[in-house]
């Protein structure tokens, strides 16, 4: 299989045409809802079954579907996705748009990893926290893995702040298991 990196030049060229048109806001919340949108439930079903549709039929599925709910760049750029029979990168296309986007606003992406799902006042107190520590602004996501027991991993870029008990109890082990 050829790997191909037209996602990325998508991703990118979508964020530069909404700079130059002052919507890149709007732009990141278009496409961050069609990412999740199209890796989940009926929009992905409904773009399983349009993709074996003649091109034009596509297009009128996508206009019907998101004219008028979507920012006119990005429906543009569905419109391009499906000409170029390439609908399936929207989520590839969403991520790197979203960090081209932090990159040139100076956003830093950071991803907190928990047991449950966290109260509203505990991801603000985290939050506060980690801008207190970063010194910048941040794109926080939370997300969800039973596996870790209790506490919370946080992933900022490559870095891996690990304070669950799933990882203090694999540290004990190995202490238990050298000596």
């Amino acid at each position: 299989m050829i790997a191909s990196t037209s996602h990325l030049k998508y991703g990118k060229a979508l964020y530069n045409v909404a700079k130059d048109a002052n919507v890149e806001d709007k732009v990141l919340n278009d496409m961050e809802s069609l990412a999740h949108a199209f890796e989940n439930g009926a929009l992905r079903k409904l773009m399983v079954e349009v993709c074996y549709l003649a091109a034009s039929a596509q297009e009128k599925v996508l206009s019907v579907t998101f004219h008028g709910k979507v920012q006119e760049i990005t429906m543009n750029l569905l419109v391009l996705l499906v000409r170029a029979k390439k609908l399936s990168l929207v989520p590839q296309v969403a991520e790197i748009y979203r960090k081209t986007y932090h990159e040139m606003k100076g956003i830093q992406a950071v991803t907190v990893r928990s047991a449950r799902k966290l109260a509203p006042e505990e991801t603000q107190k985290l939050m506060k926290s980690l801008e207190e520590k970063l010194k910048k602004s941040l794109d926080v996501r939370f997300e969800e893995d039973p596996s870790l027991i209790g506490g919370v991993q946080i992933f900022e870029g490559s870095k891996l702040s690990d304070y669950s008990v799933k990882n203090y109890l694999e540290t004990l082990k190995k202490h238990l298991l050298s000596h």
